[in-house]
């Protein structure tokens, strides 16, 4: 079972099977900062393989033996379990059930 954590817009599927990161194309940031469209960024505190396009945000690569602090100030804040995950921004419905938007806190 695919497990999913979500912050407002922002999605983390974790990685059950692991992959090698260092296949991954993108930039190594040491704490990944994803801007808001409100002005308040969430920010992962971690290392993370960040891929993006124009200057804008696609998609996280993150694998951590430790839980994780993802901040945010309109969201709140919580800990991301160990593990890896593909971190992605959603705006609309996918099939998942998930769409874009804020809510208040994890969901």
């Amino acid at each position: 079972m695919v497990k999913f954590y979500r912050q407002g817009d922002i999605v983390f599927r974790k990685i059950e099977q692991k992959i090698n990161l260092n296949q991954i194309n993108g930039t190594i940031v040491e704490k990944l900062i994803i801007k808001s469209e409100r002005g308040n960024p969430h920010i992962i505190h971690s290392r993370c393989i960040v891929q993006e396009q124009d200057g804008t945000f696609l998609r996280g690569f993150l694998d951590s033996d430790t839980k994780v602090l993802v901040e945010h100030k309109e969201h709140g804040n919580f800990y991301l379990p160990a593990g890896q995950y593909i971190i992605t921004r959603v705006r609309e419905y996918d099939g998942w059930g998930l769409y874009g938007g804020t809510r208040y806190g994890l969901d």
